[in-house]
């Protein structure tokens, strides 16, 4: 079931929230809001699902909902399709709804656009003829007598008599089904109709459903990314603690260079693979367990060194280790590379 823009004389068809229907290939349109449009009324029984239409010319025609049948000034018809209730709306076959208004409908196949045409009913001529104003109005003699509800044997008219030209197809259909046919035919609309909404409501579900994962996994994406930003705020105020502890009197290349030794350390399999592991295994930064890091406020060029390890800058490539040469020494210090000397420091691997 797919909705389907109708135009009134080249305008969109103000239907409100009710869109106007395609389905199996035929055009169906809310017949309330059209009628009301074309200067009719439609008067709608609720508990008997029936409505009967007074158009602005005066012709009436009264139908059931999923019913066959119609009738048009007391005379019945059967029409190819039945009206339908979809969402509390009266749905009517465009075709038949413009014909029984007095209009030609247009279709643009570029534009898949259904355009409704009123076409103005006018007096007869003095001594016009059936037979000539069927050949103008493209249809038969017998047919426009129907339409109009002359006797059977008029051949010419008065000057002055109302003369409606179109000519609705369930005229000359003439689809006198049996009841039984109209009950099955009805019945398998029904079905279709039915199973068309259920389709409806299952892709809507899916669409729900598959709406709420995308959410959800936003909401883990914003929420991993925010925890990841708060982690790397921790990291960094830590990371330019311990900097300013251990180099904090020495230059800004200096503390570069203890941030770098502690992010190589979270780089080699050799040592925990994060910060605070880092900084906090025992045995190797002091200050970390004797009081001196958690008391240390960290200076502007600490935090500058932090961030910019952080993002990746290192000025002693490899080095896991540093020492003061003037405190601490020995064999085991001497058997290391040294990497870079840096102020009162000495970075090793």
């Amino acid at each position: 079931m797919e909705s389907s823009a109708v135009l009134l004389e080249g305008s969109v068809l103000d239907t409100g929230e009710a869109p106007s229907l395609l389905m199996d290939n035929r055009l169906y349109v809310p017949l309330s809001p059209l009628v009301e449009q074309m200067s009719g009324a439609l008067i709608w029984d609720a508990d008997t699902k029936q409505a009967e239409v007074v158009t602005a010319a005066g012709d009436r025609f009264a139908f059931a909902a999923d019913d066959y049948g119609l009738t048009l000034n007391d005379t019945h018809y059967w029409m190819e399709a039945a009206p339908f209730l979809h969402e509390y709306r009266l749905y009517f076959p465009l075709r038949d709804a413009a014909q029984l208004l007095h209009a030609k409908l247009e279709w643009n196949e570029a534009t898949k656009q259904a355009n409704i045409v009123p076409v103005a009913r006018f007096g007869a001529e003095p001594g016009a003829t059936v037979a000539s104003l069927a050949a103008a109005a493209e249809t038969t003699p017998l047919l426009l007598i129907e339409r109009n509800g002359w006797a059977a044997d008029t051949h010419v008219l008065g000057g002055g008599v109302p003369v409606s030209t179109v000519v609705p197809d369930l005229m000359s259909d003439k689809l006198a089904e049996s009841p039984a046919v109209t009950q099955a035919r009805i019945e398998a609309e029904r079905q279709a109709r039915l199973a068309a909404e259920e389709e409806q409501r299952r892709k809507a579900e899916e669409e729900a459903r598959a709406q709420a994962e995308r959410e959800a996994a936003a909401r883990a994406a914003r929420e991993a990314e925010a925890a990841a930003a708060q982690a790397h705020k921790a990291d960094e105020a830590l990371l330019a603690r311990i900097i300013q502890v251990e180099a904090g009197y020495e230059s800004y290349q200096s503390q570069l260079a203890v941030g770098s030794v502690i992010m190589n350390r979270v780089n080699s399999s050799r040592f925990p693979n994060t910060i605070k592991d880092v900084i906090y295994q025992r045995g190797q930064f002091p200050p970390a367990h004797n009081g001196l890091l958690d008391a240390s406020v960290a200076g502007a060029n600490a935090k500058k060194a932090a961030a910019a390890v952080l993002k990746g800058e290192n000025n002693v490539p490899g080095a896991l280790f540093f020492y003061n040469p003037a405190v601490t020494g020995g064999k085991y210090w001497d058997a290391l590379t040294l990497v870079k000397e840096i102020g009162n420091h000495r970075y090793v691997k």
